[in-house]
């Protein structure tokens, strides 16, 4: 840490005079969590909306009745209850934010690697746009098989210099019963001879081809990092759902959409992506700066084997150890629990072999045993070698042979 800003930040968090900023930080936590909190309560009541619409129970929850997500700190003091696990959707709030968020720390990582420091944002609709919310499926995908073939075209014959990197589809309710279905592209480079000679081959000239083209000159997110652009097209359908939708159209849409991918890296960003993967790395954001860096993708942490067995006696299982904010700016080492609800850590303690030391902030670290005294005219004890090295048994042979005779085959 360079020395300037090692004062700057002895600054903001010693002097008198800094308080504000500090205080401003914890507003912005607080924030962040009261968000988080509402995002969970949000997916709970579209879940029930959902039900309400004609889907069953089983389609939009991972769990049966009566069995809840929870965290449980590790040191007792704090328990929160996450509701019921529900499936995977980009409808549910809580997943389209985890979702954005991924895009956009992805993109940031990208954008530092290519010294990309803006894009443009194009919104395109084809000439049907207004779509039966029965039929979104298969306009969906006739439309972006027609979508890519005019922008590979397009770019190739009116803009090279122009590349593509992300296409998300958005969707907005259109009257009853009906979709108003439109694509984000997020682009960059070119010039603007290309950019002007791509939107007259997109809308036609002389005959018009009636797809739309919409350049947001007078975005204030263009301003902004690249990332946030990124994150605002790969908003996912949660950013469109409001009162408006009646329960079966709710369900009509989350029909239409599961397992589909509204969001698509494409080009030079999608290989980039591939060749990370491929590195067995992933992005995440720097805890104290805020950057975003590759880092090696994390090992899954397998617990106990025989969970259903132990969800079926104790009634709560452990899916993961992380690190939560109860809502008083601390990080606490928690487990995510899945089981009845109140489960307590005494609980979780009764059934799991778990240490008893705690920690918040850091992991927790085992004390060393002291060191045996060495008087000033004494050597040092010689170090222990190593335990020898276990040789591999050779593997069981069914019938004797004799590995000389080159005749003589081991079956």
């Amino acid at each position: 840490m360079s020395a300037w800003l090692h004062s700057q930040l002895a600054e903001t968090f010693t002097a008198p005079y800094r308080v504000n900023k500090f205080d401003c930080h914890h507003v912005a936590e607080d924030c962040d969590r009261d968000a988080a909190r509402q995002r969970r309560e949000d997916d709970q009541h579209l879940s029930a909306k959902l039900v309400e619409g004609g889907l069953t129970d089983a389609e939009v929850h991972g769990a049966p009745q009566g069995v809840e997500d929870s965290l449980v700190s590790r040191d007792g003091e704090y328990e929160e209850s996450l509701g019921r696990a529900l499936r995977r959707s980009q409808m549910f709030p809580s997943q389209a934010f985890a979702s954005k968020l991924r895009h956009g720390t992805r993109y940031m990582a990208f954008a530092a690697e290519h010294s990309i420091d803006a894009v443009r944002q194009i919104r395109v609709a084809a000439p049907v746009c207004s779509v039966p919310l029965a039929a979104f499926r298969s306009v969906h995908a006739d439309t972006s098989r027609r979508l890519t073939e005019r922008l590979r075209y397009g770019l190739a014959r009116h803009a090279p210099g122009v590349s593509i990197d992300l296409i998300a589809c958005h969707v907005k309710r259109d009257g009853a019963g009906r979709a108003y279905v439109h694509f984000h592209i997020v682009a960059r480079g070119g010039t603007d001879a290309e950019w002007a000679a791509l939107e007259r081959y997109w809308v036609g000239e002389s005959r018009p081809t009636g797809w739309d083209w919409w350049v947001a000159e007078d975005d204030d997110r263009l301003g902004r990092h690249p990332a946030a652009l990124v994150q605002y097209a790969a908003a996912g359908l949660a950013e469109e759902l409001d009162d408006e939708w009646t329960p079966e159209e709710l369900a009509e849409l989350w029909r239409q959409t599961r397992g589909l991918s509204l969001t698509r890296a494409v080009g030079e960003y999608r290989r980039w992506l591939g060749a990370l993967d491929a590195a067995g790395e992933t992005v995440r954001r720097h805890p104290v700066y805020g950057v975003a860096e590759r880092v090696p993708r994390r090992r899954a942490v397998r617990i106990q084997r025989h969970k259903d067995k132990l969800f079926t006696s104790c009634g709560f299982g452990i899916l993961r150890v992380v690190w939560h904010d109860f809502g008083d700016g601390v990080l606490r080492e928690s487990w995510h629990v899945r089981g009845r609800p109140g489960v307590t850590a005494a609980d979780v303690r009764a059934v799991y072999a778990v240490a008893d030391a705690t920690s918040t902030g850091t992991t927790a670290i085992p004390e060393s045993q002291p060191a045996a005294p060495v008087e000033p005219d004494q050597s040092p004890p010689p170090t222990p070698p190593p335990p020898p090295r276990r040789e591999p048994s050779p593997p069981p042979m069914a019938v004797d042979y004799d590995p000389e005779d080159p005749d003589d085959i081991p079956f």
